[in-house]
């Protein structure tokens, strides 16, 4: 962590030095080409996609691929999928990809979905359904429990914390890095409302045990949350 942040810092510094850096609206405008050049300036800071160096940030099909996805992205520059009765367009994309995702996890036909900004936000849903489920089945508990693995993705802690939901830990192996099931079993408790298992995890790229978790929640009765943020999707 410190000499990332040590080249972030140096980087974020010689950047600077170029491009002065703006701490308050301009008085005059900037040129259309004055602004793509400080732009570009200020991109060549940036990590190339195409070269394949920013995985589990933004993945490169190719240069052509790209340009598909510029031309795309500029028809929707001024859009907004906060209303789909005037962007229809956005629904039926929406719909229709919820619908394919259904299909390659052999969703049963009441299986619904939605899309969301990314994977915390993605996170955060699932937990405030969790949460709303277990009010609902299970009003008694008041100090709602998941359980996890300490390898397990940020964004679950982050929103742990604003749905006032209590995370219990679970230790990895130092070989496997990864949690056996026995700590799984041993963690849950009559507060239990969710368990929480990676496919792959974010920091090593280890599977959890998702089969025998699968059995042990079917047997207990707790949803399983399966994160599939970092390539699962495929598994």
């Amino acid at each position: 962590p410190g000499i990332a942040a040590d080249t972030v810092n140096q980087h974020f510094a010689k950047m600077s030095a170029e491009l002065e850096p703006l701490r308050e609206l301009p008085k005059h405008g900037e040129s259309r080409e004055g602004v793509v050049a400080r732009i570009q300036r200020m991109r060549k800071y940036d990590a190339d996609c195409e070269q394949g160096l920013t995985f589990a940030y933004v993945y490169s099909a190719g240069h052509d691929h790209n340009e598909l996805l510029h031309e795309v992205s500029g028809m929707y520059a001024h859009t907004n999928g906060l209303n789909p009765t005037m962007f229809r367009s956005l629904r039926k994309m929406e719909t229709e990809v919820v619908a394919m995702a259904l299909s390659l996890v052999h969703a049963p036909p009441e299986a619904c979905g939605t899309m969301s900004s990314g994977g915390s936000e993605s996170i955060f849903l699932a937990l405030k359904t969790y949460r709303s489920r277990a009010r609902e089945l299970y009003p008694h508990i008041k100090h709602p429990e998941l359980v996890m693995s300490v390898t397990a993705h940020y964004a679950f802690q982050k929103s742990a914390e604003l749905l006032d939901l209590n995370i219990i830990y679970l230790d990895v192996d130092p070989h496997t890095f990864a949690p056996s099931l026995d700590a799984y079993r041993r963690a849950i408790t009559p507060n239990t409302i969710l368990v929480v298992g990676s496919a792959p995890q974010y920091c090593h790229g280890v599977l959890d045990p998702l089969a025998q978790l699968s059995s042990m929640c079917t047997e207990l009765n707790i949803p399983l949350h399966v994160d599939a943020c970092v390539g699962g999707f495929i598994l």
